[in-house]
């Protein structure tokens, strides 16, 4: 447990220093994803073992991925000389596809898990499924959020 919170730390320090202003975008997301996942996984009633925790951290990698490709599309725009408006638009409308992808592809995995898997993986394809779909939700509506923030 304590490896997985330094490894988050460390993760913390990592986008600070290479995405810099954006690392609060990306953070405040990927918090937001797991915080909701784990709320909802709770209410479910379901057992929480290993199988959760790596579903948990695929969780995590792919909201992050989801905030850092609207990041890449962002700094892109604003590298072909546009404004940081029309960037944060151009940036919105590129991006939501690859999000709502990677999110219906950790929902499948999850389904999967959830009926090919074994009674341990069963807690893993929920948190999966439940994490895909809070994190199609909080991308769409963090990131344009954020990302709008940034921009005005």
């Amino acid at each position: 447990m304590i490896a997985l919170l330094v490894g988050i730390v460390l993760l913390v320090v990592i986008l600070a220093l290479f995405e810099r202003m954006f690392a609060l975008q990306e953070i405040a997301v990927a918090g937001t994803t797991i915080l909701a996942t784990l709320a909802a996984f709770i209410a479910f009633g379901t057992q929480f073992n290993i199988a959760a925790l790596l579903g948990l951290v695929g969780t995590l990698l792919v909201s992050l991925f989801q905030s850092l490709y609207y990041t890449s599309r962002f700094k892109n725009e604003v590298y072909k000389g546009r404004t940081l408006k029309k960037a944060h638009q151009e940036a919105s409308k590129s991006s939501v596809l690859p999000m709502i992808d990677s999110g219906f592809i950790t929902i499948l995995l999850g389904i999967c898990l959830y009926l090919l898997g074994g009674s341990v993986c069963r807690a893993g394809g929920v948190i999966l499924t439940i994490g895909g779909f809070l994190s199609i939700f909080t991308a769409l509506i963090g990131t344009r959020f954020m990302g709008w923030l940034i921009a005005n």
